[in-house]
């Protein structure tokens, strides 16, 4: 099953009965609500390049599956995802890259485990430069008796030049014993030395960002399609142009 969703107006809401593909790029309604039933092995992606608030609700149920990209190179957001496990062996997998130029950022991630054997992994990318903002919330639960359930969440910062800003708040409430919970968050600036070497072989300083930020990016679009993927590329390149 293959369902996308392009510049929608309207609120979705889709059950997957059956491995399911879905991308939703430059959404503008409010809510969105995925619910993937029993025995299902799915992915999806959000691509932002337009301001929006929105609220992603992601149900899971027995042994179902979600690989989940997010992408945000808009100049606002201001997105909340909420995840509940409700069914036993059911994993979300989500990882998101947010760019900040001149832009606010607020992402919020709860990742509630409401059944044993449940697995969550949240892993995050900001960069932020010129009076870029970004703000992590991150929390994962897990309730008593969920025996075996597994969050991790990891959260990394890249700051361009002074005037860039991340902010991670991780918060783990675990209520059980027998479970895995992980958390670690890491904010920095790209290494001197880097910087300095890339530049002494001809590049400017912001082609130098691109060639890092380049390889940062790669990895959340490789596997799409090429117009997508030629899109964002074109969408984020043109923060370092003409400086």
């Amino acid at each position: 099953m293959i369902n996308n969703y392009f510049n929608y107006k309207e609120n979705i809401k889709l059950e997957h009965k059956e491995n399911s593909s879905l991308i939703v790029k430059d959404f503008l309604g409010d809510k969105i609500e995925l619910d993937y039933l029993n025995n299902t092995t799915n992915k999806a992606l959000f691509y932002e390049s337009s301001d929006n608030k929105t609220t992603i609700t992601i149900n899971l149920y027995e042994n179902s599956k979600l690989d989940f990209k997010v992408i945000l190179l808009n100049e606002y957001s201001n997105l909340d995802i909420v995840v509940n496990l409700f069914g036993e062996y059911s994993e979300c997998n989500i990882n998101t890259l947010s760019l900040a130029k001149n832009a606010e950022k607020n992402i919020n991630i709860l990742c509630n485990h409401l059944a044993r054997e449940t697995i969550s992994k949240v892993n995050n990318y900001g960069i932020s430069f010129e009076n870029g903002k970004i703000y992590y919330d991150i929390d994962g639960k897990i309730l008593p008796k969920m025996t075996n359930a597994n969050v991790s969440q990891i959260t990394r910062g890249l700051i361009l030049d002074k005037t860039g800003y991340c902010s991670v708040k991780p918060v783990l409430h675990i209520d059980y014993y027998d479970v895995k919970a992980y958390h670690g968050a890491t904010i920095g600036k790209i290494s001197d030395d880097d910087l300095f070497y890339l530049m002494s072989r001809g590049l400017t300083k912001n082609e130098s960002y691109m060639l890092i930020v380049n390889g940062i990016i790669s990895p959340y679009i490789d596997d799409l399609d090429e117009e997508l993927k030629n899109e964002i590329y074109r969408k984020y390149q043109t923060y370092f142009e003409g400086e």
